[in-house]
């Protein structure tokens, strides 16, 4: 009898690698955390000045508060 495999954990299941803070929600810095965030790391503040990259950085990343940069320094 084969029994079928164990299924992979999830990423929010494993322990945190790196805390990531994100200085700047332009196009790249919102993604990059969000991927890092599937891979197993833990985003924990990102700095935004427009209200675009304010939008960007809450759809990418709707549980990350959005801070100053020095604060984003602090937490990470």
């Amino acid at each position: 009898m084969n029994a079928a495999p164990a299924p992979e954990p999830r990423a929010e299941d494993r322990p945190a690698r790196l805390t990531v803070g994100v200085v700047g929600a332009g196009r790249v810095g919102p993604a990059l955390a969000a991927s890092l965030r599937l891979a197993g790391h833990r985003p924990v503040a990102v700095s935004a000045v427009s209200d675009a990259s304010r939008r960007r950085a809450a759809a990418l990343l709707p549980d990350v508060p959005v801070v100053e940069p020095a604060r984003v320094l602090a937490l990470a």
